[in-house]
């Protein structure tokens, strides 16, 4: 569900900076000087979009506070978001987004960057992303909240891409051992282990996710062997 428009904000919060000024809806013109020309004229980095068979430059620092910031809608973000051609560096800010769109997160996730939006998904937003973007689904299993056993069944089912870690700290532990169902990059099984074995979950999940972690493509063997020697630790012999 889309928020609503914002009427009015702190100037700091549309512009950056330290101003304190109250800026209002719909073009947050602030009285001293602070305001979408004022940015334009500041020496920013430029990223060159098309649009309609034209192109023009865009001021990537304005564009990444008005995507960072928590007023901004979903639906706004994905149109500003729709002709920018995607770098590592724009992928790293997209991440932070808390109202990154959902069919985005795969632009994060091509440089290996988790959205943080993906670590607070409730049922319905993980519903959601099934729907919107089935390939990066898995990613409702680093919520912090429970992934429903129902909606995991169609999860796992789905050709996924791109899974990369760390597995986040403060996912729900049942989606621990949902995620031992998946194969992805050598961070992914090795953080995936680590949360395994610091929560104490049952053995066999972290053995489980030890075979998935054996058969990943270019798996590390030091890694691998270094997973093994932390279950031993935590579980014995």
């Amino acid at each position: 569900m889309d928020l609503p428009v914002i009427e009015r904000a702190l100037c700091n919060e549309i512009w950056g900076g330290t101003c304190k000024e109250v800026v209002l809806y719909p073009v947050f013109t602030c009285p001293n000087g602070h305001s979408a020309k004022a940015v334009r004229h500041q020496r920013q980095p430029k990223v060159v979009v098309g649009w309609d068979g034209e192109s023009a430059e865009v001021d990537i620092g304005a564009l990444v506070r008005t995507v960072l910031s928590p007023f901004v809608s979903e639906n706004l973000i994905g149109k500003l978001l729709e002709q920018v051609e995607i770098d590592q560096d724009l992928a790293q800010e997209l991440s932070k987004a808390p109202n990154l769109p959902l069919e985005r997160f795969s632009d994060c996730l091509k440089y290996k960057k988790v959205p943080v939006r993906a670590l607070e998904m409730l049922v319905d937003e993980m519903l959601r992303l099934f729907q919107s973007a089935p390939k990066t689904s898995w990613l409702s299993g680093y919520s912090r909240h429970e992934v429903p056993t129902s909606l995991w069944g169609p999860i796992s089912e789905v050709e996924l891409e791109m899974i990369v870690g760390p597995v986040p700290s403060s996912a729900h532990d049942a989606n621990l051992e949902k995620l031992t169902d998946l194969s992805g990059d050598p961070v992914f099984h090795h953080s995936l282990i680590t949360e395994i074995c610091s929560r104490s979950l049952p053995r066999n999940v972290a053995e489980k996710a030890l075979i998935q972690f054996s058969k990943s493509k270019d798996v590390d063997d030091w890694d691998l062997e270094e997973s093994k020697e932390l279950i031993a630790e935590t579980y014995g012999d």
